[in-house]
């Protein structure tokens, strides 16, 4: 197995991921804006920091097996909340 095209592979997977989840983060940071929710905003910001951030996140360089890199999602990479 190559893994550096398995690392290549999953963060393409990854950006899908984060593609399809971005509407509602979005949509999270736009309402706290609007309701003028300042924690709501910090939080929705750094959600959406994290998702830009995803595909480079260090977890997936250090997976060192495909089990390990398949476990690697978006959601695992994300704040929670």
């Amino acid at each position: 197995i190559d893994i550096e095209k398995a690392r290549h592979i999953q963060r393409q997977i990854i950006r899908r991921q984060r593609a399809a989840a971005w509407p509602e983060a979005d949509a999270a940071w736009f309402r706290a804006m609007d309701e003028g929710d300042q924690a709501a905003v910090a939080a929705a910001a750094a959600r959406r920091s994290a998702m830009r951030n995803a595909p480079a996140h260090p977890k997936i360089d250090a997976a060192r097996t495909l089990k390990a890199l398949k476990a690697i999602s978006l959601a695992s990479l994300l704040p929670s909340g």
